[in-house]
């Protein structure tokens, strides 16, 4: 902004172009932490919930299988204490340490 002020042929003192720098500074760090801040993020990156997954070893009722999910393998357990069969896909409820709590789709 300066810059553009002594290109137009307005100098000034140095105090004022500080000043004015300052000003603009200020201002444009305001106008950015507002645009960043109104921006709503449903969930994080890393947040599994939502997520698909399918069943790779059954899951018994009220008991622990395996699920995969973004490659990875995974114990997990049906949310609604039934048994899940391998192959069905499901949707991620929670994940509790390396458990995933599923249910079917």
């Amino acid at each position: 902004m300066v810059g553009a002020l002594v290109g137009l042929g307005w100098g000034g003192p140095q105090w004022a172009q500080w000043l004015v720098f300052t000003l603009t500074a200020i201002g444009a760090v305001a106008v950015f932490k507002r645009t960043l801040s109104s921006s709503e993020v449903t969930h994080a990156v890393d947040d599994l919930r939502r997520e698909p997954a399918v069943v790779i070893e059954e899951i018994p009722a009220g008991g622990v299988g395996r699920a995969e999910l973004r490659g990875t393998t995974w114990g997990a357990r049906a949310v609604d204490g039934g048994g899940l069969a391998r192959g069905t896909r499901c949707r991620v409820e929670r994940v509790d340490g390396l458990t995933l709590w599923l249910r079917s789709e």
